[in-house]
């Protein structure tokens, strides 16, 4: 009923088929290192899971799941790196919204293909350059509006084909054709 204490100069084992800790107030366990060898461990806890460590390292065999019912907050300062071998699915309902202050680059080899069901907008302040080393076809069902305010240039280095299946208008206060 009162305070009490196992204590042990060098090892100390508790051994049993079942073996339960208990606490009614705060339970404790300061130690170098701790190991827990297990097949199956459950932490169930109502209130708050903190873990505050220098390096946390976590090696997982087969599945990693991950469910959150509330908020999901990633900070970190340094550097991010991901690899993977195999499918990467992401699904997002509702807004989503990445911002960068430094450097965006993305490179990516084989088939890179995105498919927009709704409006595509692109806003840039600055320069926006795009170039292709190979073949490129753009087909539109709808309407195509370019409004250039400033300079616009269409250049070819080799053959251009301007076609209308309709009507053809270009239309200038001067017009220079050679």
């Amino acid at each position: 009923k009162n305070d009490s204490r196992i204590e042990a100069t060098n090892g100390l084992a508790l051994t049993a088929s079942k073996l339960g800790l208990s606490a009614s107030g705060q339970y404790e366990l300061f130690s170098p290192v701790a190991t827990n060898w297990v097949n199956e461990m459950n932490n169930i806890c109502i209130g708050s899971f903190n873990v505050i460590t220098t390096f946390y390292n976590k090696h997982v065999g087969l599945n990693n799941f991950t469910q959150v019912v509330g908020n999901n907050i990633s900070n970190r300062i340094g550097t991010s790196f991901e690899i993977g071998i195999g499918t990467s699915n992401k699904t997002q309902l509702g807004s989503e919204q990445d911002w960068y202050g430094g450097t965006y680059s993305e490179i990516g080899t084989g088939i890179w293909s995105e498919n927009k069901l709704s409006a595509d907008q692109k806003n840039t302040l600055g320069v926006t350059s795009l170039q292709k080393s190979a073949a490129s076809w753009e087909a539109i069902t709808g309407a195509k509006f370019l409004q250039t305010t400033g300079l616009f240039s269409d250049t070819a280095q080799g053959i251009k084909f301007s076609n209308s299946a309709a009507i053809c208008f270009n239309q200038a206060p001067l017009n220079v054709t050679s």
